[in-house]
């Protein structure tokens, strides 16, 4: 009752200190009870707008947690909204509790407030001199059990198959596609898809290349009749191939097809099995192969139908910018193409609350 309720609520600008900036990744849903609706309502990035107020965000380059901020930042950038970086070359979680970084950080935000005509005058805070940076942690080294199956495959045992063993359920050109001994491929360059539309879910599964593949798992496609302008597919390649290796990054394996290049190449050579897990949640993107987080796509962010927000060119036969695209479709698997078979198998999917 004696709150003054003519003072807004709403920030005129925000100091962030390694902030989570979305929760829907894989590794962190899970503590929300995998609520899916509540991690889209706690996600900033989500929200960002043209009248969302300035901001320092900090972060350490050892941060597993610096990833959300690039999203944040190259948002923010396509919006015109201020969002300031502070980087601490080789420092991880937490860097700024200890000195140097406590007072050089201090220093950082009193001159952003500053900026903003919210604070008056030069920082009073002094830095240490000739103080060298205490070393980052090795936060990857340091893992609890609960945190490293956090970051692995998820358990699939009690998911759905996404097709059942006679196919019945799958939309499917004649003759083309078998499922034998739990093993699904193709003959020919047609995919297969679901009967079903998804929009929030993880896919799971097992897939194995030959020398010289090139397939991929499709995602929210609206027309399975011209499914490459009207979906968004992950790659399978065979990275280990000369025509495949000496392609452009966001041609190769894990990869979001001519869009976004995996973090590193952890595809197995031809003949061995690989796993990937492939997270939608809303407008989000997430893919693991083998226990490797190799891609994350916000959707929102390509805005584009030439360029990637990187600079980058799209394929032109891509010509439909991913903002405007439906994150919702049916899901396929792409048949032998390029010459060379595919083989999948252990096909699970969890839906999203």
């Amino acid at each position: 009752k004696t709150d003054d309720l003519s003072i807004s609520t709403i920030p005129q600008a925000m100091v962030l200190f390694n902030p989570v900036l979305d929760f829907q990744h894989e590794q962190l849903i899970d503590r929300l009870g995998d609520s899916q609706h509540l991690a889209a309502k706690i996600s900033p990035t989500l929200h960002l707008s043209r009248n969302t107020p300035p901001a320092l965000i900090l972060f350490g380059t050892e941060d597993k947690l610096k990833g959300f901020g690039d999203e944040y930042w190259k948002k923010a950038k396509t919006l015109s909204v201020r969002a300031d970086e502070y980087i601490a070359e080789g420092q991880g979680h937490g860097f700024f509790n200890r000195s140097p970084w406590l007072e050089r950080t201090m220093i950082a935000a009193d001159k952003f407030l500053a900026s903003l005509g919210l604070l008056k005058g030069p920082p009073t805070i002094e830095q240490p001199q000739d103080t060298q940076p205490a070393p980052a942690k090795k936060i990857a080294q340091q893992k609890t059990p609960q945190q490293s199956r956090r970051q692995g495959h998820p358990n699939t045992s009690r998911w759905q198959n996404l097709f059942d063993d006679d196919l019945s359920n799958a939309e499917k050109p004649r003759g083309v596609w078998t499922l034998e001994d739990g093993i699904l491929t193709a003959n020919a360059d047609k995919a297969i898809w679901t009967d079903d539309d998804y929009d929030n879910f993880i896919l799971d599964l097992e897939f194995k290349t030959a020398p010289g593949t090139n397939s991929g798992v499709i995602v929210h496609c609206t027309d399975v009749n011209k499914w490459i302008p009207n979906s968004v597919e992950i790659q399978i390649a065979d990275d280990y191939a000369k025509k495949w290796a000496d392609s452009p990054a966001t041609w190769q394996c894990g990869a979001i097809f001519g869009r976004l290049a995996p973090s590193e190449s952890a595809v197995k050579e031809p003949g061995q099995w690989n796993r990937f897990t492939i997270r939608c949640a809303n407008r989000k993107i997430d893919v693991m192969l083998n226990d490797q987080q190799t891609t994350s796509m916000n959707m929102d962010l390509w805005t584009s139908a030439k360029t990637n927000p990187d600079g980058s060119t799209i394929p032109p036969w891509l010509n439909k910018p991913l903002s405007k695209h439906p994150a919702k479709g049916k899901i396929g698997l792409q048949g032998k193409h390029a010459g060379a078979p595919i083989w999948f198998r252990n096909i699970k999917i969890k839906k999203l609350k």
